[in-house]
């Protein structure tokens, strides 16, 4: 396991970034995962975007929310939306699908 650190002074020993943050090599600061993304447990170098049909709608997360059933996540950095009278979604879902005919 590889961990990221912050260096504040160049006479201690590096710093660990907290959960929810990365540090680039070189970094005198940990910053915070940002909306859209996430920052896998125990820091990282670099924050991961959101897959399709999830999101953070918030910083410093350690992994992005799946979108919920009955909602879309087309925009990761966004709350989910919910799907219109009419369509459905079953979750982790990125567009709404239209009820067949027959069904409500």
């Amino acid at each position: 396991m590889h961990f990221f650190y912050r260096c504040t002074d160049n006479s201690a020993d590096p710093i660990p970034c907290y959960q929810g943050s990365f540090a680039p090599s070189g970094s005198t600061e940990c910053q915070e995962c940002p909306l859209g993304s996430h920052c896998p447990a125990n820091a990282s170098e670099k924050h991961v975007p959101c897959d399709p049909g999830s999101y953070a709608n918030v910083t410093s997360l350690t992994k992005c929310l799946e979108c919920p059933a009955g909602f879309i996540c087309q925009n990761p950095f966004l709350a989910p939306v919910p799907c219109e009278n009419g369509t459905y979604s079953k979750g982790a879902a990125t567009n709404c699908t239209m009820c067949p005919a027959g069904f409500r």
